[in-house]
């Protein structure tokens, strides 16, 4: 089993200014998977979201989806560092 979350990462006033996604197998403690968000939308019926990532890396960057309970993590389109998804 899987779990997906998002950790906001603060500024000194408690402000959100960005975030990271986690994805970690349950039974231990290693991340799958872990990116800082850009922009991020749930799914309409709420099984999935979708998220950027800055890293205009072609392994890492882009646009990606995972399930709610943080299985199928799927890159939809790579980042070639001038796309944005803002």
């Amino acid at each position: 089993a899987e779990l997906a979350y998002l950790m906001y990462n603060l500024d000194g006033n408690g402000n959100a200014v960005d975030a990271t996604i986690w994805i970690r197998d349950v039974s231990g403690d290693h991340p799958i998977h872990t990116a800082r968000v850009g922009a991020f939308r749930w799914t309409r019926n709420g099984a999935a979201f979708l998220y950027s990532t800055g890293n205009t890396s072609s392994a890492y960057g882009g646009l990606w989806r995972v399930n709610a309970d943080g299985s199928g993590l799927t890159k939809v389109k790579s980042n070639n560092g001038t796309t944005s998804y803002g």
